[in-house]
């Protein structure tokens, strides 16, 4: 499977409502959007699956970030959570 090069993928951290995740992003020509993967137990942003989906995303024109720190897949969907009830209303 092809992945992308080292040069195109970058160590991050980002702030995500006052928690720093840090992770490797991908940002091809032209994207559209972001995906942010949220790395369960035995799952790291090094693992073939996860790049294998982060290259079909990436070939779609959108951009990923993929952050395996302990308590990030709780922190991701508290902070998904909150967002849907806020912009679909709940």
């Amino acid at each position: 499977m092809f992945h992308l090069p080292a040069t195109r993928r970058r160590e991050v951290i980002v702030d995500a409502g006052g928690v720093a995740l840090s992770g490797a992003l991908a940002v091809p020509a032209g994207a559209v959007g972001a995906v942010v993967f949220a790395h369960g137990s035995g799952s790291s942003r090094h693992s073939p699956r996860n790049l294998a989906v982060a290259e079909l995303l990436e070939d779609a024109h959108l951009a990923t970030l993929l952050f395996e720190e302990p308590g990030t897949l709780e922190t991701v969907a508290r902070l998904a959570r909150d967002w849907f009830l806020e912009h679909l209303g709940g």
